[in-house]
């Protein structure tokens, strides 16, 4: 029998983000080349949201059949991913500090 273990700096949002996130590989992606878009057009931060609203629009425009949603709660766990991972992007973008932290 599978034990489970309860750690109480991993939040809920947190373990949905990293769901998502394996289940998406394309949203980061997408999220990436905005982020390094907006870069090169000299912007020294931008919203993490404003980029989410991009890419449900552009994939509400070309996809069929079942409905692509991104959940806004994962915004800032994508905002913190890329700024970890892309040290070109480190401070892009404004977080808050999370209850857990």
């Amino acid at each position: 029998m599978d034990e489970q273990f309860s750690f109480p700096w991993i939040s809920k949002l947190q373990i949905q983000f990293d769901e998502f996130h394996h289940n998406n590989p394309e949203v980061y992606s997408e999220l990436l080349k905005l982020s390094f878009d907006l870069k090169a057009k000299g912007r020294g931060k931008y919203g993490v949201k404003s980029l989410f609203e991009i890419i449900s629009w552009h994939r509400a425009m070309s996809t069929k059949g079942d409905e692509f949603k991104l959940n806004n709660n994962h915004a800032p766990f994508y905002a913190r991913l890329i700024m970890a991972r892309e040290p070109e992007l480190e401070g892009f973008f404004e977080t808050r500090i999370q209850r857990h932290e």
